[in-house]
């Protein structure tokens, strides 16, 4: 890890910077999310979604940073998990990157869900005992911010859709 990555590790870590850039990248300024409400997340990804012969394949990746957000408005709450990957150098293939981890974290929280559905023998159906989750259960959002360190401007792909292959035949 190199002195810049600690550096912005560290910056990017205290709650005040990172609830701005959380308000700045997702609610265009507005102080929606407060510092108070960010609570630290272990930035390991890791699932173990295919096993083969009785062998488990896990998948792990690491977040530069995660934190848990609670966002409180009125009478309602808003979960939300944030994930921030600080680049010193473009990368060409982020959004995939961004894209496993998310869906890394969403397949954890599906596991979690059906664990305690599990237990709690609450399944009641064909589909509910397939994906081990009931109808109406549901997950929290999982957003990465990336930000860009770099000397040069991103010439890099911001969402999937650049990325695509898709001509017009």
């Amino acid at each position: 890890m190199g002195k810049l990555d600690i550096q912005t590790r560290a910056y990017v870590r205290d709650n005040e910077i990172f609830a701005d850039i959380c308000n700045y990248k997702l609610f265009q300024g507005k102080r929606v999310i407060l510092p108070e409400q960010l609570k630290e997340k272990d930035p390991v990804e890791l699932i173990i979604p295919f096993k083969e012969e009785n062998i488990t394949i896990p998948i792990q990746k690491f977040r530069d940073l995660m934190k848990k957000v609670d966002v409180k408005e009125a009478n309602n709450v808003t979960y939300m998990i944030v994930g921030v990957e600080n680049q010193q150098e473009i990368h060409y293939a982020m959004v995939i990157r961004n894209m496993l981890y998310d869906a890394i974290d969403y397949a954890s929280q599906i596991n979690e869900i059906s664990k305690r559905n599990r237990k709690g023998k609450v399944l009641k159906d064909a589909g509910e005992f397939l994906s081990g989750i009931k109808k109406d259960d549901k997950i929290i959002p999982v957003v990465t911010i990336v930000i860009y360190w770099g000397a040069k401007e991103w010439d890099g792909v911001k969402s999937l859709h650049e990325l695509l292959d898709v001509d017009s035949r």
